[in-house]
């Protein structure tokens, strides 16, 4: 699903294929912890599924957003670097460094042009306040996922997954 999905988010817009597209990206942690996979090859498959997700964002925006093009283009080439030493091997945590704006400014974007009365969090300086409020946010969720390795299932709710060895 989460191969499918983007190119047809790209073909048809639907804000119902977003959620579905980020609700798939939590629900596969879940099947492949199932003793499916360990949790390196999961993690490496995920930030590869992440790009191919970020890929098509990428050409949603300077296809529907040109305005916005050059600033996506800075944020995916940001957040590949830190996908591309994660590859090599360098330790997650290096993503606090790389944290993804990219996606959630998006979902900004898409969600701000799909339903009007979202339009306000774009417009002239609210644009900058919500880019903000994303950024510290983003920091915020990469220092616990991936310095403090907080998971809810398994730190919160004490859910230990099954990965493989």
């Amino acid at each position: 699903m989460r191969i499918y999905f983007p190119m047809l988010f790209f073909q048809y817009h639907s804000p119902y294929l977003v959620i579905a597209i980020v609700l798939f990206d939590i629900v596969d942690a879940e099947f492949a912890s199932n003793h499916v996979l360990s949790k390196e090859w999961y993690q490496r498959m995920d930030k590869m599924m992440d790009l191919w997700w970020y890929f098509w964002i990428l050409t949603y925006v300077v296809v529907n957003y040109p305005a916005y093009s050059l600033l996506f283009i800075g944020l995916f080439v940001y957040r590949f670097i830190g996908h591309i030493l994660i590859v090599i091997g360098v330790k997650r945590s290096v993503l606090i460094y790389f944290p993804n704006i990219f996606e959630y400014l998006f979902f900004l974007l898409f969600f701000s042009y799909t339903f009007s009365s979202l339009k306000l969090l774009i417009r002239d300086n609210n644009f900058y306040l919500s880019l903000t409020i994303i950024i510290l946010f983003k920091f915020s969720q990469e220092y616990f996922l991936h310095v403090r390795k907080l998971s809810i299932r398994e730190t919160i709710l004490g859910l230990k997954r099954g990965w493989t060895e």
